[in-house]
Formats: C-alpha cells, sequence, structure tokens
C-alpha cells in the first residue's frame, strides 16, 4: 500500500460483545475486554497484558480522531464480521461526533472472490488487501452514525449480523451452536478442541466468547471441570465433562 506503517491503526474494542452504553469507551468496554483475555490467555498473560491493550487502543482512537479533526484522510478497512461492523458504525459517530473535517473512505471485504483460474475464494478476513475503495456520502456517514446510537440506546448484551443485518441479539444468541458440538462429543473432552469445533461454523465469533459462554455452562452445573490448564496456556486448555443435567436440558441437540 505505500506510505508509513505508523499511520495504521487497530481499534480492538470487540464492540459486538457487552455493554456499549457508553459515548466513549469506558471502564465498562475496558472490563468486557479484560473479561475476553481472561477467558482465552494464559494465567500469566491475562494478569497483566489487559492494561496494555486497553492503553494502546484508547491511544490509536485518540490519534484518529485527532488527524482526522485536522482534515487527515481515514481510510476504514471493516467486513461483515460483527466485531468489524460494530468498530465501523462506532468510529464513523465518533468522527461525526468529534466534527472530523478530513475526507472518509471505506473499504469492505468481499464475501466472495474469483481467482483467474475460476476457483471461489469465500473470505473470512483481511489476509489478501483489498484496494477499492468508496467514500460515502455525507447522508451515509449520518446514517451509519445514527445506527451506532441507537444500538447502544438499545444495548442488547451481543450484537450479530443476522441475515445481513447487524442487531442486537440475547447473549446466549450462540448456544445452541456450543450445545451441538458438546452433545455430540464423548462425555469428556477437549474444551480447546471443541471450541475450534464451534468457530468452524463461521458464525464470526472468536474463541473467547465461546469459552466465556462455556465458564457460564460450568456455574450453571451443565459442565464440570476434569483438569485444569497448566499456567503457560489458554485457560480452556483443559478437559471437560458434561453432566446430567446438560444431557436432560439439550436432549435431541445431538448431531446426526
Amino acid at each position: 500500500m505505500g506510505g508509513n506503517a505508523g499511520d495504521i491503526y487497530c481499534l480492538d474494542l470487540a464492540l459486538s460483545m457487552g455493554d456499549i452504553s457508553e459515548e466513549t469507551p469506558g471502564p465498562l468496554r475496558q472490563q468486557a475486554l479484560e473479561a475476553l483475555i481472561r477467558a482465552s490467555w494464559n494465567a500469566e498473560e491475562a494478569r497483566k497484558q489487559p492494561k496494555k491493550e486497553w492503553e494502546d487502543t484508547r491511544a490509536a482512537l485518540d490519534d484518529v480522531v485527532t488527524r482526522s479533526a485536522a482534515g487527515e484522510t481515514v481510510r476504514v478497512w471493516y467486513s461483515q464480521q460483527s466485531d468489524e461492523l460494530c468498530g465501523a458504525c462506532f468510529l464513523l459517530e465518533r468522527l461525526q461526533s468529534a466534527g472530523s473535517a478530513g475526507p472518509i473512505s471505506l473499504v469492505e471485504l468481499p464475501q466472495w472472490e474469483e481467482r483467474p483460474d475460476g476457483t471461489m475464494v469465500h473470505r473470512l478476513g483481511w489476509g489478501r488487501l483489498v484496494t477499492a475503495a468508496r467514500t460515502p456520502s455525507p447522508a451515509q456517514r449520518r446514517f451509519f452514525a445514527n445506527f451506532w446510537r441507537e444500538l447502544r440506546r438499545k444495548n442488547a448484551p451481543l450484537r450479530a449480523v443476522v441475515n445481513g443485518q447487524l442487531m442486537g441479539v440475547p447473549v446466549n444468541f450462540y448456544d445452541g451452536f456450543i450445545g451441538q458440538e458438546i452433545a455430540a462429543a464423548e462425555r469428556e473432552f477437549h474444551q480447546g478442541q471443541l471450541i475450534g469445533r464451534v468457530l468452524g461454523y463461521q458464525l464470526g465469533i472468536g474463541d473467547a466468547w465461546v469459552a466465556l459462554r462455556m465458564e457460564e455452562m460450568l456455574r450453571r452445573g451443565l459442565l464440570e471441570a476434569v483438569t485444569q490448564a497448566l499456567p503457560d496456556r489458554p485457560a480452556y486448555h483443559r478437559i471437560l465433562r458434561r453432566t446430567e443435567a446438560f444431557d436432560r436440558l439439550y436432549a435431541g441437540e445431538r448431531l446426526q
């Protein structure tokens, strides 16, 4: 792409999950990020990393807003993955509220790409950069900003892309997929491997959210821990066992 690598920012706010009622990301967003890190990082990193991650993200956001207000161009890369789509809407609202003076362009990851040999590729991430950008009109910028304000007002516990529409959904929205995989597994199973199978549904969520929902299943007595992860391993590198309570709740959910 050329340019300066220091001009590229990652706003790692995981806005599809947790409370988004704050106008500017603050303590509530920090708490949500810390919960996700604790669920998927090893114990040592989970103790020291959240503060640094939070400080880096807040500094990046401040830089982007300041530079846009000074008239610099902002290019936003995003996809239909729920965190990225939430992030794009949030950033456009933030720039509008801050009185952005610079041009804005949007680059959306195409869902499908045809290679010269005729192979169709389903794109899930930014492994290959796409250069086509579009400039949103003032009306579109207002729409995205107002759309984010409405999502913030409703403040659902989770946001997901359903039939192409970003919307608030219940906290247990993905539990059916997790339950299916648990029901199909042996009674004792490796949690990390099962999380990998859930991610195979391509739901647009990460390992941390699946791990958090499984923590809730542990709390409710649907699962129980057989072993614990080693200190240098992610928390979900352990063996779990489904209980009779799980079998009663998820009767008939076993995959065929």
